[in-house]
């Protein structure tokens, strides 16, 4: 079906309708068949009709409801079908005429006769059709006068006396929708064609009637302002910021609405006043450009005056009231642009009140507790500061710090820095009229040598000066006052401005005294200026007598005191013949007059607040806001810092952190946080603290931020008096993340609060509550990886064992498997229990209890990040950097608590250890200085040991950059080589090995050096002597031997010392330590090292020393000592054999008799406790080792003659050596006890003399003395078989 036939169809069927009911109507008072006629000829035309457009159907339907003839019913049933055409879309979009018809005649239609329950049918009809006639497309052509009489009808209906609450919600409805359609085209009116502004001029100054419906007179009050207030907040939230596209609408809204909405302000009602307070922030966030002067008004007279009634009373209304006004103070500073506008259009601003320091004063005056606890209100303040502070903050980016500020960021900080100079020289001016120049001189706002007119313009220009104040100074007779009188008022332009004009622009900011002469003088100071400037009249007195007569016509019109009014006659005739004789133009009097009559001379009074009394009085009300809207037309727009708000936050931040700081809220938030118990205020406090620190930071201000976290910290301190109180207190966790967030934000800046931070460290120390990154201490290992144990045993199961800990805490060990039930209780109290569902399982033990806060607590601390201030020190600015090195120091010096003075002593070394390149050498210095102080302290303790501990790490680390650390280890040296073996043994384990590492790291050249030798050498005897710290000792000495040749100018003395030294430690040696194997090893090497860098004669005498105690070392008592000493000697001979400097006989002569024989005659000292009491057994093994002792001597003995036999046989004494030697050898031949020839002496003697008899390096006396000593024929016969053969033929024939 198409839309020409579903039109007719439906026409055709509302006609039907419509004839029905007027032929069944019993009340149809008029003639139906006119009517009937018509609609039989429009179903005629429509049976017909090709063009449906052309066809004007609405007629007959309009006449029924234009009709005052016509019953109720049938104008329902032409209404209905007026509705429906219009759902169905039958009005064509550019049919403005008929829809314009349609609004006329809905409107016009009246009920006839009484008032009925019934007609309420048809007034519902009526909206319907009202709502549908703006909602059509077509609806743009309707005139101003349609729309309005639309919305005049439906409040018409809302206003009807003794209509149902159905209707008037319907009427209500309506008048909403309505609204949103009309207000939503705002932003499109001005086109001729369609309604616009002056409909919505209409439609305000309704409301504004409705809004400010009076209490008293009117019936149904509180529901017409209700409705008003509703429907401004609708229209305002539907049209936003196009209201300020249209001045005639904005003049509606300034004047009417606003004061409508002031007075509205004083109303009893709650629910009124919240949605008044409504409708000013909707004000606010549509057309604020056009209020600047009633915003403040507003915000002085209803929000912050109604917010502060309830500290007057105790009233719980006023309490209610004065917190629907706190609530809307925080919507207003939860808007993002609200803050920087607010400073810049007020606060920077000369003509008007500071109101974002009004505002700041008063959040933080209200938001500070008076009470133990916080109330609601404070809790709004707190919410609006935070608003704030977050508006400021989030421009304050570091990154876009060093960019160039707007021009106008520019021109308004200049305006606030003249504002501020305007305001304090108007304060000397005011309260000091006597000697005002002087002190204006003494700030600079007047030159050091003024004259009268300096003094005349600085009282002109400044806007601030009080107009009381001024008229009295320029009244004065004083000579001076009078000139500057006259300069004041020739600063005027009077030129061209007739006289009255020219008064009320001099007395706009002057104020006349009260004493007539005082005014007789300004007056004729005017005169002549007047004159002057206007030399209209005939002389300056003409002038003059017409000032002072205006100025006498404005009192008798406008003072209450006077009851017979001056006429415009009696006026004339009193200035008759005083213009030199003449009369004044009658016009210019009669237009002096009107002008005086219709408005007074008056000073220009700044209006930014309203009494409540003021609002009470009609009178009073209407002439106050004459004044504010006066003002309005001289004051410049809101400005409004869209683009701005882009940029980042540059001086006028920092002014309004000023501002906020000066009104007191690092007190309040002090007090909140102390008197704060729920976690939403809690929280909102530490938001605000760390906004603020962030502002800090970006202006850096450095005082702000101590004072923030100097406040944070202690209030973290009153409430962790123990593990406990920390549990209970809310406040108390929160003031520690405030504190960490804030050092973090303003990590740059932390000088001067170091000193408190560490504080709550030491609290969490004490409360065993630290991140385990902070109690792992940086310690020495043993060679299993095990840190070493503390001197003090039941300091390391202690407390010590928290800091290697960490956060895992151990629970005690449970007796009770997995597996084991609890026996529940039994008997009449468990059936009870169980009733109540109290559970009947034994309570947790107090330690248990205990451990599960301490952990819970821990895992809190943790979450804060605190540990991450003092480990990512990498990040502070050299500045803040020192200042943490030079308070840890101070705190190791303050404090009288071991486990603080450590942790201090680690913070201290780690933070130099992660900063050493960037140090500067006085810090270092410091540093070094206080750790050489703790270790050298003669009080043994655990931060001693520490101590040295950090000491040691920081010169493994840096001993080569620093020279101080060489010269700082060296006094340890000395300290520590000065104490008694019992009182070393405390540090001994840890020095040796930080020696240990720091030789390992190379470079250690200075502790081999002069004195630091010494030292070193007698702590490395004293190593030895501690059996846990003997082996470390040993591998330093080892370290120096290996080392040794990479150090030039080692003095002969340290060579000797360190052999003697490593004696000491082979002697100290226990079996299971290997030690005795690598001491004669270095000795060795030390041998070796001697013989390829000294001279010829330190080579001999190092040779003879270190033979010598090798010798006596293979006569020790140990047997494992023995054997391997016996390898050295050995090894020592045969590497030396060939050296150019050991090849004279008197050394190896030496060597045989002072070192090698002795060996063989007495190998090792058996004592005679040795034998005492001694076994069998024990004593037959002790004479093998004997013997095999000898042996191996002689072993030796027979090498070194083999290798230096060329030097031996050389000799004049070598036949007496030789002889010596055998005999010593023979001693070993045969057991004294069984005569039995040893082999192993045998088969030496034998490859010795074999060897000589090969290479004939003995002559034939020699082998003759031989054989005498020897006296083995068998061995004879092995190495001469011929001449033992000829022997034995002539010994048998000398027997025979």
């Amino acid at each position: 079906m198409n839309n020409r036939v579903k039109t007719i169809n439906c026409v055709k069927g509302e006609i039907h309708n419509l004839l029905a009911i007027m032929r069944f109507v019993p009340d149809f008072t008029a003639s139906p068949e006119i009517y009937i006629a018509e609609f039989k000829s429009l179903f005629q035309s429509l049976l017909v009709c090709s063009d449906v457009d052309s066809l004007d159907f609405w007629s007959p339907f309009l006449k029924i409801i234009q009709s005052t003839e016509v019953a109720g019913p049938i104008v329902g049933v032409a209404l209905s079908s007026i509705h429906k055409f219009l759902l169905y879309g039958f009005l064509s979009p550019t049919s403005g005429f008929i829809l314009n018809n349609i609004v006329n005649s809905v409107v016009q239609w009246n009920i006839p006769g009484l008032y009925s329950s019934n007609d309420e049918v048809i007034f519902m009809k009526l909206l319907q059709v009202f709502l549908e006639c703006l909602r059509t497309q077509a609806s743009i052509y309707l005139t101003d006068a349609s729309v309005w009489s639309i919305v005049k009808r439906c409040f018409d209906v809302f206003d009807k006396e003794r209509v149902s609450e159905l209707l008037k919600k319907t009427a209500q409805n309506t008048l909403l929708q309505i609204f949103i359609v009309i207000f939503n085209r705002t932003a499109e009116m001005g086109n001729e064609e369609c309604y616009g502004v002056p409909c919505v001029r209409n439609i305000l100054l309704k409301l504004a009637n409705l809004i400010g419906t009076n209490e008293k007179n009117e019936a149904n009050w509180k529901e017409k302002r209700c409705l008003g207030l509703f429907l401004m907040n609708t229209a305002l939230e539907t049209a936003g910021e196009a209201m300020g596209l249209h001045e005639g609408i904005v003049l509606i809204i300034q004047d009417e609405v606003c004061k409508s909405l002031l007075i509205n302000s004083n109303t009893g009602d709650l629910f009124i006043l919240s949605l008044t307070l409504r409708v000013v922030f909707n004000l606010f966030q549509s057309i604020k450009r056009h209020l600047k002067v009633q915003l403040e008004v507003f915000f002085n007279s209803i929000h912050l005056k109604i917010a502060s009634e309830y500290e007057d009373s105790q009233d719980p209304f006023v309490y209610q009231r004065s917190e629907l006004a706190l609530e809307s103070i925080v919507d207003f500073c939860r808007e993002p642009s609200l803050v920087l506008e607010l400073y810049t259009n007020y606060d920077c601003d000369l003509h008007f009140a500071n109101l974002f320091e009004a505002l700041s004063k008063f959040l933080c005056k209200h938001a500070f507790p008076l009470h133990q606890n916080l109330i609601r209100l404070n809790e709004l303040c707190l919410q609006g500061l935070l608003a704030i502070t977050s508006t400021i903050s989030i421009r304050c980016d570091p990154e876009m710090h060093n960019i160039e500020p707007e021009p106008l960021e520019n021109k308004i900080k200049e305006n606030k820095v003249m504002k501020e100079k305007y305001s304090e020289s108007a304060y000397i001016f005011n309260n000091h009229p006597k000697d005002f120049i002087v002190k204006l001189q003494e700030k600079n706002y007047l030159p050091k040598n003024c004259d009268a007119e300096a003094v005349a313009k600085f009282l002109k220009e400044n806007p601030a000066i009080d107009s009381t104040s001024l008229g009295e100074y320029l009244g004065k007779p004083g000579e001076f006052n009078q000139e500057v009188l006259r300069h004041y008022l020739k600063f005027f332009d009077y030129g061209g401005m007739r006289i009255d004009l020219a008064l009320r622009l001099t007395f706009t900011s002057l104020k006349a005294p009260g004493e007539p002469q005082c005014i007789d003088r300004i007056l004729d100071a005017f005169g002549k200026v007047y004159f002057q400037q206007n030399p209209e009249f005939a002389d300056e007195t003409a002038s003059y007598v017409l000032a002072f007569s205006i100025i006498m016509l404005n009192t008798d019109l406008h003072s209450c005191a006077v009851i017979n009014k001056m006429s415009i006659e009696s006026y004339m005739r009193n200035v008759k013949g005083v213009n030199g004789g003449k009369d004044f133009p009658q016009e210019m009097l009669i237009e002096i007059y009107n002008s005086i009559k219709n408005e007074p001379i008056q000073v220009s009074e700044t209006v930014n607040v309203v009494k409540s009394e003021d609002l009470a009085d009609n009178d009073l009300a209407n002439n106050t806001w004459k004044k504010i809207i006066k003002r309005t037309k001289g004051s410049m727009n809101y400005r409004m810092l869209n683009e701005l708000m882009l940029q980042p936050a540059g001086e006028n931040e920092k002014d309004m952190l000023d501002i906020l700081w000066e009104s007191g809220i690092l007190g309040t938030l002090t007090n909140a946080m102390d008197c704060a118990g729920e976690e939403k205020s809690l929280k909102a406090i530490k938001e605000l603290f760390i906004e603020i620190s962030k502002i800090c930071t970006y202006f850096n201000m450095t005082d702000h931020i101590n004072r923030l976290l100097s406040t944070l910290c202690q209030c973290f301190l009153r409430n962790t008096d123990s593990i406990i109180a920390f549990h209970h207190s809310k406040r108390a966790l929160y003031a520690l993340e405030a504190a960490v967030e804030c050092a973090i934000a303003c990590k740059d800046h932390l000088n001067g609060v170091w000193g408190h931070l560490i504080n709550c460290l030491f609290r969490l120390h004490s409360l065993k509550l630290l991140p385990q990154q902070l109690i792992d201490l940086d310690d020495f290992v043993d060679k299993e990886g095990r840190i070493l144990p503390m001197s003090n045993p039941v300091l390391d199961d202690s407390f010590f064992q928290y800091f290697r800990a960490g956060s895992k805490v151990s629970n005690p060990p449970s007796h009770k498997s997995e597996d084991d039930t609890v026996e529940e209780s039994s008997g009449l109290w468990a059936s009870f229990a169980m009733y109540l569902g109290v559970p009947t399982q034994p309570a947790k033990r107090g330690d248990e209890l205990m451990q599960e806060l301490t952990q819970e607590l821990r895992e809190k601390v943790i979450g804060t990040g605190i540990h991450q201030i003092f480990l990512n020190t990498k990040s502070l600015p050299l500045e803040s950097l020192n200042y943490l090195l030079r308070t840890l120091i101070q705190r190791c010096k303050d404090s009288n608590e071991e486990v603080n003075i450590v942790l201090s002593l680690e913070l201290l070394t780690n933070s130099i250890l992660s900063n050493a390149i960037r140090l500067e050498v006085s810090e270092w210095k410091s540093a070094i200085a206080h750790l050489v102080n703790v270790v050298t302290s003669t009080h043994h303790s655990w931060s001693t040991e520490r101590g040295l501990v950090c000491l040691l790490r920081l010169c493994i680390h840096h001993h080569d950059d620093i020279v101080d650390l060489k010269a700082s280890l060296v006094t340890v040296l000395e300290h520590m080589a000065e104490l008694p073996p019992k009182k070393l043994s405390r540090y001994a384990d840890r020095l040796a090995a930080g020696i240990l590492i720091l030789m390992n790291s190379g470079n250690t050249s200075f502790l081999i050096q002069g004195s630091s030798w010494t030292l070193l050498l007698k702590i490395l005897n004293s190593f030895s002597l501690i059996e846990r710290t003997a082996m470390t000792g040993f591998e330093i000495v080892s370290l120096i031997i290996h080392h040794l040749h990479e150090w030039p100018g080692v003095e002969l003395k340290m060579y000797e010392e360190l052999l003697d030294l490593i004696i000491v430690y082979i002697r100290q040696d226990l079996p299971s330590s290997g030690r005795i194997s690598l001491g004669l090893k270095l000795v060795h090497s030390l041998h070796k090292q001697i013989l390829k860098r000294n001279t010829s004669e330190v080579v001999i005498y190092f040779w003879k020393k270190i033979l010598a105690l090798v010798g006596r070392l293979c006569q020790e008592q140990k047997q494992a000592l023995r054997l391997q000493a016996y390898t050295l000697l050995q090894e020592i001979i045969l590497t030396s054999s060939s050296h150019p400097d050991l090849e004279k006989w008197p050394l190896w002569k030496e060597c045989f008799e002072r070192v090698l024989f002795p060996l063989v005659v007495e190998p090792f000292m058996i004592t005679r406790e040795m034998l005492k009491d001694i076994s069998d057994e024990k004593a037959t093994i002790m004479k093998k080792e004997f013997e095999m002792c000898r042996e191996k001597a002689m072993d030796i003995i027979c090498y070194a003659v083999l290798f230096k036999i060329k030097t031996l046989n050389t000799a004049s004494e070598f036949t007496t050596f030789w002889v010596r030697l055998l005999k010593l050898l023979s001693q070993t031949l045969k057991n004294k006890e069984s005569g039995d020839v040893n082999e192993k002496s045998y088969e030496m003697l034998k490859n010795l003399l074999l060897v000589l008899k090969t290479d004939n390096d003995l002559n034939q006396e020699q082998w003759t003395l031989t054989w005498e000593i020897i006296n083995l024929d068998a061995l004879r016969h092995e190495i001469e078989p011929e001449t033992a053969s000829q022997q034995h033929i002539d010994d048998t024939i000398e027997v025979l």
